[in-house]
């Protein structure tokens, strides 16, 4: 393993694929998965509720359903309740979409399923940061699986309503999960640096 120079911020997807007697059967690494448009809106509105919550600037992003959202009273977790309205409402997905991913996309091309992931974890090698959770898909019969997001979900005060939102999507090579197997897909967001190379 060969370590990158420099300094960034990347997001790497590792999976690993069991089969029923859950043996592993196949294992992949993706790196550059695509931070999408509304993951920018979400840090741009929990600075600017910490900066000037007064403010009335809003920040435009998009629900799964396509729809344009925040042209109103925009709420984050950063100026909301996360208990009535974030709690459990995260998810990771998977689906068998095989078109490459771009900032603008808005869903899965084909949703398969979604899951809880397990909690996060801040791991530190100084001076990189990477936070770590992980994903575990299980199916009952054989199931193709070639690409994932990060599912959000976002609060919109004027109708008093939280519609979910992708921050991330991205294809990588099609998995076959074979029937009583699994898929587990752990995200990696590093910060001030990048995975070695392999």
């Amino acid at each position: 393993m060969q370590n990158r120079n420099g300094k960034g911020a990347i997001l790497r997807i590792v999976g690993i694929v069991k089969d029923a007697q859950g043996t592993e059967i196949s294992r992949f690494a993706k790196d550059n998965d695509i931070y999408l448009w509304n993951w920018a809106v979400l840090v741009a509105h929990f600075l600017k509720m910490n900066f000037c919550p007064a403010d009335a600037t809003t920040y435009a992003w998009k629900g799964i359903d396509g729809t344009t959202r925040g042209t109103t009273a925009t709420q984050f977790p950063a100026n909301g309740n996360w208990t009535d309205y974030y709690g459990s409402a995260w998810k990771v997905q998977i689906g068998g979409g095989t078109t490459g991913a771009a900032v603008t996309d808005v869903a899965l091309q084909s949703f398969i399923q979604e899951v809880t992931p397990t909690l996060p974890e801040i791991i530190t090698a100084d001076p990189i940061l990477k936070i770590a959770f992980s994903s575990t898909f299980a199916f009952t019969s054989q199931t193709v699986v070639s690409e994932t997001a990060i599912k959000a979900n976002g609060m919109i005060c004027a109708v008093n309503q939280s519609f979910p939102y992708l921050i991330t999507r991205d294809t990588f090579t099609p998995q076959t999960v074979p029937a009583g197997g699994s898929i587990t897909i752990q995200h990696e967001l590093w910060f001030n640096g990048t995975p070695p190379v392999s």
